[in-house]
């Protein structure tokens, strides 16, 4: 067993020299281990997602008090009639003439026509607020609905952002402590 080391040892000493050897070196290694077939790339199809699409364009400057339009643009290859209702926070208010749910047409199948409608907002306080849309399409199997949240900020005042959990501070910077609810 030293004499093949030996031997290794010396033909990888004489070929890292770059001299030319023939001496052949082999090693008794034992039985060696299955290989493992090559991994299969995959990629996950996501979040499952109806097949609407919705947009929006916020019409304007928005101010405390004043109306503002938002132009929300959906479309969808799903035949049916295709229902839009909105909703929004307490910051947020819908005009005074402006109706919670729209609905447009039946389309046939395939057709993915473009709908447009405007809708009125107004911002009762400075800040960020939302205003939610609800598209719903029925199939056979249940209706396939999309969610749109458009943000609405008025005025200058900075977004509050919410803290989830105990805040402390370890002298290197503030550390947010979020503990597993393990009461259920």
């Amino acid at each position: 067993m030293n004499q093949r080391l030996g031997s290794l040892l010396l033909a990888i000493v004489l070929v890292g020299c770059g001299t030319d050897t023939s001496t052949e070196v082999t090693a008794d290694v034992g039985t060696a281990p299955a290989e493992k077939p090559a991994p299969v790339a995959t990629r996950s199809p996501g979040k499952p997602s109806a097949p609407i699409t919705l947009g929006y364009v916020v019409d304007g400057k928005s101010a405390v008090g004043e109306p503002l339009e938002v132009i929300i643009t959906a479309s969808t290859p799903l035949a049916g009639q295709m229902t839009l209702q909105f909703a929004t926070q307490a910051e947020l208010t819908l005009g005074a003439n402006q109706a919670e749910t729209v609905q447009f047409a039946d389309q046939a199948a395939d057709a993915n026509t473009e709908h447009m409608t405007r809708v009125t907002v107004i911002p009762a306080a400075e800040g960020r607020a939302f205003l939610t849309v609800t598209a719903a399409v029925p199939t056979a199997s249940g209706a396939a609905m999309r969610l749109l949240a458009v943000p609405i900020q008025t005025g200058d005042v900075p977004r509050k952002l919410s803290v989830s959990g105990a805040i402390s501070d370890d002298g290197a910077g503030a550390v947010v402590s979020m503990p597993a609810d393990e009461g259920a």
